[in-house]
């Protein structure tokens, strides 16, 4: 149980259940998820992970314990992880944030499209939760710092979705997860697919990233600062060229 941790345990008993959560939650990902044999069996392993993350993310920072924030915050990193790597195979660019393609080197090449698309709306779940949490966490705090370990988690977690990625079948996926329950699940809004086709989750995360700009943190800021002219450009709003490249310099003139 990822989430049910007494607040009685020590440092060193917190750690030892970390090591073996830890082993199992990678057990998972490289061992289980390659056998599962149908798509469902898949999705519930991811779902773990997602889970995991959300409901470690729901714990108030400021009312636990020394042992339970380390618990908390490494295992919740290490499943986040684990979901972002297996994502991020499917981007175009490099990242030391990222395994990249090692995370589905264990999934049957004819599998892996249909794990993205799996994967794809559990992270976007779990990034959600952070980002949301985060903003109450940092108001509950105003007597005292946040503990060090949830700064990083959400840095990293900006961080990472400034960069990522997917391929175009995996954002259609991603949207019509978003309109599941919806009257009009039918009737997708395809301009959500955004101009490149590939960073649907970034527009499907605007209203938690909206809320996190008023946040205490500059450097979390300026992630949020560039994910939100990121978005601008996939909605043809502004610049003419994607945020961070510029136009290509004109040629000497002849006249």
């Amino acid at each position: 149980d990822v989430c049910g941790r007494g607040g009685g345990v020590t440092l060193a008993q917190a750690q030892m259940s970390e090591q073996v959560d830890i082993a199992v939650v990678q057990f998972m990902v490289s061992d289980l998820l390659p056998l599962a044999p149908v798509p469902e069996a898949r999705g519930a392993l991811l779902e773990t992970l997602s889970g995991a993350v959300s409901r470690l993310a729901a714990m108030p920072s400021l009312t636990m314990s020394e042992s339970q924030r380390v618990y908390r915050f490494h295992l919740s990193e290490v499943c986040l992880g684990l979901l972002f790597d297996i994502c991020h195979a499917d981007s175009p660019d490099e990242s030391p944030e990222f395994m990249g393609e090692e995370a589905l080197a264990c999934v049957p090449p004819a599998e892996r499209l249909a794990t993205l698309k799996l994967a794809a709306p559990k992270l976007l779940v779990a990034c959600h939760d952070i980002l949301d949490r985060y903003i109450q966490d940092e108001t509950d705090a105003s007597s005292c710092p946040l503990p060090r370990a949830r700064i990083e988690q959400v840095l990293t977690t900006a961080r990472r979705l400034k960069i990522l990625e997917f391929a175009p079948e995996v954002c259609e996926e991603l949207l019509k997860a978003s309109r599941q329950g919806s009257s009009s699940e039918t009737q997708l809004n395809r301009s959500l697919l955004g101009r490149s086709g590939r960073r649907t989750h970034l527009l499907l995360l605007y209203a938690p990233v909206c809320r996190c700009i008023s946040s205490n943190n500059p450097m979390l800021r300026d992630s949020l600062r560039a994910i939100l002219e990121i978005i601008g450009w996939e909605l043809e709003l502004g610049a003419a060229h994607p945020p961070g490249q510029r136009p290509a310099p004109a040629g000497p003139s002849l006249f």
